[in-house]
């Protein structure tokens, strides 16, 4: 029972950031829909980052450099759905559908990563499974 109230408020923490940055942009004046493909591109950036950076960083620098890139890719990312309503005069609804990508590519892009499935792989051995 412990388990499973832990990894939810993990879980929730997450999600409960990405509503509190639609809060701000609801009380701004601004619909933004593409919320959730921001926090998809951003960690797929994080997942890049481990993959590309897994074994030649230590682990502290190597989580802040992939919260980092996470926060990046998510900023930059955005930066689309304004350029799309203030420059390009779109609704803001229309350019959120577009930046809002299926989740499909979304979760099989970080596994044709060449290093994510070397650092994820099951060994099997006779007597017992390990993770390498």
């Amino acid at each position: 029972m412990f388990l499973l109230i832990k990894f939810t408020l993990l879980y929730a923490v997450v999600l409960m950031l990405v509503a509190l940055g639609g809060m701000f942009s609801e009380r701004s004046g601004v619909i933004n829909i593409a919320l959730e493909g921001i926090m998809a591109i951003g960690g797929l950036a994080g997942v890049f980052v481990l993959a590309l950076c897994g074994d030649s960083l230590p682990s502290g620098v190597l989580v802040a450099v992939s919260i980092l890139a996470s926060a990046v890719a998510g900023i930059l990312y955005s930066l689309l759905l304004g350029f799309s309503a203030i420059t390009l005069k779109e609704d803001e609804r229309n350019g959120g559908t577009a930046l809002t990508p299926r989740q499909r590519e979304t979760v099989r892009l970080p596994q044709s990563f060449p290093t994510a499935t070397r650092h994820l792989s099951i060994k099997s051995d006779r007597s017992r499974s390990t993770f390498s």
